[in-house]
C-alpha cells in the first residue's frame, strides 16, 4: 500500500514539485572570446528594459528576477536603453525565447532565450565589432561554452539582435536570421537551508522532485547542490518519447526534470498520482496554472507568484522558501499528534467514568442489595460529582495540551496511510483497555470501601478522588510514549496543579457539604496510591503488549 501526504496534517508518502524560479539576485556576463561583451550586455539590457518589468528606486529593484539581473548588470556597466517599444513577443515555455522590438532612430529586433534555440535562430555572429557568418566550429563552441556554465549551476541565456525593415511582420520571420550577441550566466545559489529542508522532507517520507525549465546539466548541477540525486535527470523532449506506461515507471526514480514545459508538468503531475502519491506541486507563472490546479495540493508563491497562480493554488508560500514547506509539514504533523493525544485524553477517561457508573450500578445491586435495592440515592457517582470531574479534572490539563511543544523526531517518522482518522486502530485499543482498566481498579477501590466501611458516602469520595488522581496522571502516560517529560509543558504543570488544588479545597473545606462528599484520612489516601499503583503497573502490561501487537504489523 503506498501512503499520502498533505501540507497540513501529513499522512503518507508525498511528492514535492519545487518548479524552480531562479531569484537570480546576482547577474554576471560569462562571455569566450568569441562573443562581444559590450554589444551582448547592451543588448540584453535592451531586452529587458523594454519589457518594463523592472523598477528601480535609488539601489532596489523590483520585478521579474531574471529582468531584475539583466537590469542589475547593465546599470553596473553604465549600459543605458534609449528608445521606444514597438512591440514584443512574450516568452512562453514552448517558443523558450522572447523578442521585442525597438526604434532607436532604427527598428531592431532583441532576443533573448534558451542559448540553443537563441542560436537556431542566428546565421551570423558578432565578433569583434564585426559581423560575419556563423560556423559550425562557432556554433559547437557556443554550445561547449553554455554545458561549461550550466555544469557550474549557472542558468544561461542567449542574445540575438537583428535589424528590421518591416515591424509589421510575423513574429517568426522577425525571429529568424538574427545576429548571435552572447551569452549571460546567473550564479543564484539555492537559499540557505534548502539542502538541510529537503533531507528532512526525505527523513519524514516525503520524496522532493526538481522540475525546471533550465537546460539539463544546469538542473543537475543545481539538483546536486540541493541534494537530490541527478543521475537519470531527464528532460522534456525525453518525456514526449514515452509512453504512458513508461513514463510512470521512470517517475518513481527520477529526481530533476529539465526542459520542462507546462504540458510536461501535468504529465508528470499525473504519473505521481496514478502511482499513489499524493503530490503538493508548487509555482509562480502563468503557465503553472494547470498543475497548480491539478495537484493535490498547489502552492503558489508570495513574493513573485502571478496572481493568476495564487488564483489556482490552494495555497501561498509567502515568502518563497522551501524550508517553510518543511516547516508546515512539522508544525502539521505536531497539531495532529496534539490532538490526538487530546481525544485520546478525553474519549478514554471518559470512556470510564461511563463503565464505572454503568458496571458499579450492576455489580452494586449484586453484591450490596440493601445499598442499591429500592433507593435513588444508590448511586456509583452522583451527578455533580461526574459534573466536576469532567469540567475540573479534564477540560483545564486537556486544554493544556493544545500547547503541548512538539515531539522530537517528528521528521523521522514515516507518513501515516491516507484513510487513518485521529482514531486509530491503536488509539482505539488503548481507549477501550486504559477505560476498562480504570473502570477495574476504581469499582476495586469502591467496593472495598463500602464493605469495610458500610458508608455509600465515604466510597464515592474514595472513588471520586481515585478517579481525578488516575485522570490526571494518565495525561502524562499518554505524554510519555511521545518521550515528553512534563517539565516541557509549564501550562499542563499548572493545569495539573490546579486541578488538583481545587479538588482538595472541596474535600477539606465546606465545600464537601455541597458536593456531598467526605475528607478522606491517611489511610484512604494510602489505598488511593494503592489502587494507582495496580493502574499504573496494568497499564504498562497493556501498552508493552500493544506496542508488540502494533509494531508486527508494521
Amino acid at each position: 500500500m503506498t501512503a499520502t501526504v498533505t501540507i497540513t496534517f501529513v499522512i503518507g508518502h508525498a511528492i514535492i514539485m519545487y518548479l524552480v524560479k531562479y531569484r537570480a539576485r546576482y547577474g554576471r556576463w560569462f562571455v569566450s572570446s568569441t562573443v562581444g561583451f559590450i554589444p551582448a550586455l547592451k543588448h540584453g539590457a535592451f531586452s529587458s528594459h523594454f519589457r518594463n518589468n523592472v523598477e528601480r528606486t535609488d539601489d532596489e529593484y523590483r520585478g521579474e528576477p531574471t529582468e531584475v539581473a539583466l537590469q542589475r548588470i547593465a546599470d553596473e556597466a553604465d549600459v543605458e536603453p534609449t528608445g521606444e517599444r514597438l512591440r514584443e513577443t512574450q516568452f512562453s515555455s514552448e517558443r523558450k525565447r522572447m523578442t521585442v522590438l525597438v526604434d532607436d532612430g532604427a527598428v531592431t529586433a532583441y532576443m533573448k532565450g534558451a542559448p540553443e534555440v537563441v542560436l537556431d535562430r542566428c546565421n551570423t555572429i558578432r565578433k569583434d565589432g564585426e559581423t560575419h557568418e556563423l560556423t559550425d566550429d562557432e556554433r559547437q563552441e557556443i554550445l561547449d561554452q553554455t554545458e561549461s556554465f550550466a555544469g557550474d549551476a549557472l542558468r544561461v541565456l542567449g542574445f540575438a539582435s537583428k535589424a528590421i525593415d518591416d515591424p509589421s511582420a510575423e513574429p517568426d520571420q522577425i525571429e529568424d536570421e538574427m545576429v548571435f550577441l552572447g551569452l549571460q550566466g546567473m550564479l543564484d545559489p539555492p537559499r540557505e537551508g534548502v539542502e538541510a529542508a529537503i533531507d528532512d522532507c526525505q527523513s519524514a517520507g516525503v520524496r522532493t522532485v526538481l522540475a525546471t525549465g533550465d537546460n539539463l546539466t544546469t538542473a543537475e548541477a543545481v539538483g546536486e547542490q540541493v541534494g537530490l540525486d541527478p543521475d537519470g535527470a531527464v528532460t522534456g523532449s525525453d518525456i514526449d518519447d514515452q509512453s504512458d506506461d513508461q513514463f510512470t515507471s521512470t517517475v518513481e526514480d527520477i529526481d530533476v526534470f529539465a526542459r520542462v514545459t507546462p504540458d510536461h508538468k501535468v504529465r508528470l503531475l499525473n504519473a505521481l498520482q496514478d502511482n499513489g502519491h499524493t503530490v503538493v506541486m508548487t509555482g509562480d507563472g502563468v503557465n503553472d496554472a494547470p498543475a497548480l490546479t491539478q495537484a493535490d495540493v498547489g502552492v503558489a508563491m508570495g513574493e513573485r507568484g502571478t496572481d493568476v497562480a495564487r488564483q489556482a493554488s490552494d495555497m501561498i508560500l509567502r515568502d518563497d522558501n522551501f524550508a517553510t514547506i518543511r516547516d508546515a509539514i512539522r508544525e502539521g504533523r505536531g497539531i495532529f499528534e496534539n490532538v490526538r493525544k487530546f481525544v485520546n485524553y478525553l474519549v478514554s477517561t471518559n470512556t470510564g467514568e461511563v463503565l464505572v457508573v454503568f458496571l458499579g450500578v450492576l455489580l452494586g445491586s449484586l453484591l450490596f442489595p440493601a445499598q442499591f435495592s429500592g433507593t435513588s440515592q444508590a448511586l456509583i457517582l452522583t451527578p455533580i460529582l461526574i459534573l466536576w470531574i469532567n469540567l475540573v479534572a479534564d477540560t483545564l490539563p486537556a486544554l493544556a495540551l493544545g500547547a503541548d511543544p512538539h515531539a522530537d523526531g517528528l521528521m523521522d517518522q514515516p507518513p501515516r496511510p491516507p484513510d487513518e482518522g485521529v482514531i486509530n486502530t491503536r488509539v482505539l485499543v488503548s481507549i477501550l483497555t486504559i477505560a476498562t482498566l480504570l473502570a477495574v481498579t476504581g469499582l476495586g477501590l469502591f467496593f472495598y470501601a463500602l464493605d469495610t466501611t458500610g458508608s455509600l458516602l465515604r466510597a464515592q469520595s474514595l472513588l471520586f478522588t481515585f478517579i481525578v488522581v488516575v485522570e490526571l496522571i494518565r495525561i502524562q502516560v499518554i505524554r510519555s510514549r511521545y518521550d515528553q517529560p512534563l517539565r516541557s509543558n509549564r501550562w499542563l504543570v499548572g493545569a495539573i496543579g490546579v486541578s488538583l488544588l481545587v479538588h482538595i479545597t472541596v474535600l477539606y473545606t465546606p465545600l464537601h457539604d455541597v458536593f456531598q462528599v467526605v475528607p478522606l484520612t491517611l489511610v484512604e489516601w494510602g489505598l488511593i496510591a494503592a489502587g494507582f499503583v495496580v493502574f499504573l503497573l496494568l497499564n504498562v502490561v497493556v501498552s508493552a503488549s500493544n506496542n508488540r501487537l502494533f509494531e508486527s504489523r508494521t
